[in-house]
């Protein structure tokens, strides 16, 4: 047993109580009944691995892997215990490759050939490359459609549906810049502007994001026109896009630093009041780049998701339903809209009103309760990539509470749990499936005019 823990440190390892409040709040324990696989059992594991009391056996890892990182727990707990923090140092110290200095040499993760590919390769290097990765998704489909599906399982874990994968990611087209109105090129390249509406509001930056790039470029072009819309001047840097979160939820400590690093260097270079994304797992992370980087720059406190920002202040009109997103529906009929909390937006950043409050001002629209709103659906980043049958079952259960509430559109902060829901709505449902769309799809098919 170590003096000195191998990885957090003794007062973070120390905090939890073990009162046994963050069970119910745990999907996976939800799913499962395991203690191992609830935060208090994994927070036991941890705290032994840190002092060297057990060692990272496949058992002990199995169930760190199978947890989501979605932080309900941190929601739920009373005493302030930073899981998320504790999981991505213990994860960090699992796929670290040993040094020859280390007294505790080879005590890490002994993955697979398999299982070191996907973490290293596919979350560390292509999902963070907006161009590999709509690249592989294109080709997966492909596969797919010429009935070589079963070759692109035997590179994934098992349960891993290429064909489930391929039917819920449609690649849209990338977001083409210049075609905005009054969008000109700024700093010799370095970043693209796009001019707000009178009055204006501010000057802020938008991060586009590695899978939103690549794969969720009418997304981002609806982000960026409702920020116009609002008042907001949008500086694009070319270049920062991928913020380093997959790869630090998936223990890949030194690329998260290095995207982080060059993320911040990018933002760096443009003075802007706020710095903004449509995705929740990067809202988070920007967050927290005061610890990510070396020097942030003060980005970690101006880091806001979109919600947050257009909240501000009362939406400009006037405001119509987004009938365009529903070509069945009867113009005058009200839209039934879920909303999911994304994981990182709702436990990660503490966002929940803020989305609400937005679709509450678009009239004919009805926000119709979702049971278990707030717990994970199964995408979780990578989480459906590298632990596929426990997504899928956490996945069916959001879709059984999704179908139950007869929604004409399904709606969240996060693109990744809208494919998911989508997925896992196709897999058991034979009727229409509800719409699937971003909050700011919805906000931006909701303009007048």
């Amino acid at each position: 047993m170590s003096d000195t823990p191998r990885f957090a440190n003794s007062r973070l390892l120390s905090d939890c109580v073990h009162c046994g409040l963050c069970l119910d709040a745990c999907p996976t324990y939800k799913e499962m009944g395991h203690e191992p696989d609830s935060p208090r059992g994994r927070l036991w594991l941890m705290k032994a691995l840190a002092e060297g009391r057990v060692e990272p056996t496949a058992t002990v890892v199995g169930h760190l892997d199978n947890c989501l990182g979605c932080r309900a727990c941190e929601t739920a707990c009373p005493s302030g215990v930073q899981y998320g923090t504790i999981l991505e140092s213990a994860r960090a110290w699992l796929e670290r490759p040993a040094r020859p200095d280390d007294l505790d040499r080879g005590a890490r993760a002994h993955r697979s050939l398999r299982g070191k590919f996907l973490r290293r390769v596919i979350v560390g290097r292509v999902m963070a490359d907006p161009g590999l990765f709509r690249f592989s998704i294109q080709a997966m489909r492909l596969a797919d459609q010429l009935g070589l599906g079963g070759l692109a399982a035997t590179l994934m874990p098992r349960g891993f549906e290429s064909r489930r994968w391929a039917g819920a990611l449609r690649p849209e087209p990338m977001a083409n810049w210049m075609r905005f109105s009054g969008a000109r090129s700024v700093n010799g390249g370095g970043a693209i502007v796009i001019p707000g509406a009178p009055p204006l509001s501010g000057r802020l930056a938008f991060l586009t994001g590695c899978v939103m790039s690549g794969l969720f470029g009418r997304v981002n072009e609806a982000s960026v026109r409702v920020l116009a819309r609002e008042g907001w001047e949008v500086l694009i840097p070319t270049g920062a896009t991928c913020c380093g979160a997959l790869a630090a939820h998936a223990g890949l400590a030194n690329d998260a630093r290095r995207l982080a690093e060059r993320t911040a260097s990018r933002f760096g270079e443009n003075p802007v009041d706020w710095i903004v994304t449509n995705a929740a797992g990067c809202g988070a992370m920007l967050k927290e780049y005061d610890y990510w980087t070396s020097g942030g720059g003060g980005l970690a406190a101006r880091a806001r998701d979109v919600s947050q920002i257009l909240a501000q202040n009362p939406l400009r009109g006037p405001l119509m339903p987004p009938y365009r997103l529903l070509p069945t529906k009867r113009h005058g009929e009200p839209i039934r809209v879920v909303y999911h909390d994304a994981c990182h937006l709702a436990h990660g950043q503490r966002i929940t009103d803020e989305p609400r409050a937005l679709l509450a001002q678009i009239p004919g629209l009805e926000i119709v309760p979702l049971a278990e709103g707030d717990v994970c659906c199964g995408s979780a980043g990578s989480y459906n990539i590298l632990e596929p049958e426990m997504a899928a079952r956490l996945g069916h259960r959001k879709a059984g509470y999704v179908r139950a509430a007869r929604p004409d559109i399904v709606t969240a902060g996060n693109v990744g749990c809208l494919v998911q829901i989508r997925g896992s709505l196709a897999a058991t449902e034979k009727s229409p499936l509800p719409t699937t769309a971003h909050l700011m799809e919805i906000l931006d098919a909701s303009a007048a005019g």
